[in-house]
């Protein structure tokens, strides 16, 4: 056998009791931060590839820049084409979509359209947010709303609008702080500081018809 010396015997101890150390070190760090390093940023939740075909929650469907909600019969509810980009969230819990043409059915029939720089639909709750700039048109063009945000409730059937809230019809304005449009009856209230003006050649041109083109069901 070959001779140990003593300087070797004390080398190999020192390499034993370095990784006893580190291996202890490591645990420690575990056991004080199981989620990973202290100040990491968290991991960005998970996205649905652009430009897919989705089934989510509550009868919507993704396909392409075209999403679409139907009723318990199966009816087109609201449909919206989004021109510029979406965002379907790994839970499929939420869209979010860019410079959208959304238009509103009623028993089958085109009722309302909304142009808005952003919506965002909930799926959970029932809820479409537009925001960022939008304009709500009646169906043959003739009343224009303009809003800084609106809400529609896919339950009740209703679009709320805060202000301020204008309504463009033939040559007169109309100002308010709130408006209401149900979407069943389709009747429409504005409320709050409302304001009435004649303004010949105020009345503002429709677009052509988007966010659904027609669709009957």
């Amino acid at each position: 056998m070959r001779n140990v010396r003593p300087w070797h015997l004390a080398l190999a101890a020192s390499v034993v009791i370095f990784l006893v150390a580190v291996v202890l070190a490591l645990h420690g760090a575990r056991q004080a931060n199981p989620a990973g390093l202290a100040g990491a940023p968290p991991l960005p939740p998970s996205r649905l590839p652009y430009g897919g075909s989705y089934k989510l929650p509550g009868e919507v469907e993704v396909v392409g820049p075209r999403i679409t909600q139907r009723d318990e019969q199966g009816r087109v509810l609201w449909e919206a084409e989004a021109q510029g980009a979406y965002d379907v969230d790994g839970d499929r819990k939420r869209v979010v979509a860019e410079r959208v043409r959304w238009r509103l059915f009623r028993e089958g029939q085109g009722a309302l359209r909304v142009e808005a720089g952003k919506m965002t639909s909930e799926l959970q709750a029932g809820t479409v947010a537009f925001g960022d700039g939008l304009r709500i048109y009646t169906e043959d063009g003739t009343a224009v709303f303009g809003a800084s945000q609106a809400l529609f409730d896919t339950r009740q059937r209703t679009l709320t609008a805060e202000g301020p809230v204008t309504l463009r019809k033939g040559g007169y304005v109309a100002s308010a702080r709130r408006l209401r449009i149900d979407a069943v009856a389709m009747k429409a209230h504005m409320g709050g500081g409302v304001r009435l003006a004649f303004q010949p050649g105020a009345a503002e041109a429709a677009p052509p018809p988007g966010g659904g083109g027609g669709r009957k069901g």
